[in-house]
């Protein structure tokens, strides 16, 4: 972990009660992003923009918290895949990196805007908008 990688096999790929909510819209959104039908743009957002998609509590892992602090204190800590509805940006891909933001009171995160943002206080959009790249995944032997 001290290298930042995370060990895949200790990932826990079951759905149940202790796993996020599935929302469909951030799926579709994702694919129409990944196949280039839809844009993101990066921007530092106020987290109190950002709304969960549920009140999922997740239970935080001793090892992403650590990798957590480890990005945020190398300034480059996690960002949320989010997207607008109404006056906020929903967030419902991380909720265990959300709520280490809020429990370390990190006002301003990172975030992946997907599709058009019109919330114009508390989002400062950077760049421009580019096509979303297919995650990808480093194995180690």
């Amino acid at each position: 972990m001290s290298d930042g990688h995370i060990d895949i096999s200790q990932i826990n790929t079951a759905f149940d009660e202790n796993t996020e909510p599935l929302d469909n819209l951030l799926l579709a959104l994702l694919k129409a992003a990944y196949k280039g039908d839809m844009l993101c743009r990066m921007a530092l957002v106020d987290i109190d923009v950002i709304e969960p998609f549920s009140d999922f509590q997740p239970v935080i892992a001793p090892a992403y918290r650590a990798y957590f602090m480890q990005k945020a204190k190398a300034n480059a800590p996690p960002k949320l895949y989010v997207y607008q509805k109404k006056d906020k940006l929903i967030m419902s891909d991380d909720y265990a990196a959300y709520q280490l933001y809020k429990e370390l009171n990190i006002h301003t995160v990172p975030c992946v805007i997907i599709g058009s943002c019109t919330i114009h206080e508390g989002v400062d959009l950077m760049g421009k908008p580019y096509i979303l790249q297919p995650p990808s995944v480093d194995v180690i032997a």
